[in-house]
């Protein structure tokens, strides 16, 4: 079996926000590499990018740190056998647009 990959509008928002859970497609455990974009409208707000392990209870970042203090975008390439991915915005000070293929 192989693992399609999508490309998807993971949060695009202005308000500080939760954004939805997206389920990944994966199989055996295996590590499969996901390419997310990341631009801030305003310096002020930060993303941070969430993985679960356990079909959505327990979320944990991927990031080292959230992005944050600039408007040029920002890319990530994750690696690792993620069940689900979802966006956690803080700020309102402007839009976060998050783009995933996942």
């Amino acid at each position: 079996m192989t693992i399609k990959l999508s490309k998807v509008t993971l949060f695009n928002a202005t308000a500080a926000a939760t954004g939805t859970a997206f389920q990944c497609d994966w199989q055996n455990d295996g590590q499969q590499n996901r390419s997310i974009i990341t631009t801030l409208a305003n310096g002020a707000d930060s993303v941070d990018i969430q993985t679960s392990f356990d079909g959505g209870t327990t979320w944990v970042s991927v990031l080292t740190a959230p992005h944050t203090g600039a408007t040029t975008p920002f890319l990530d390439r994750l690696a690792g056998p993620y069940d689900q991915l979802r966006v956690v915005k803080t700020g309102s000070a402007g839009n976060a647009l998050v783009l995933g293929l996942i």
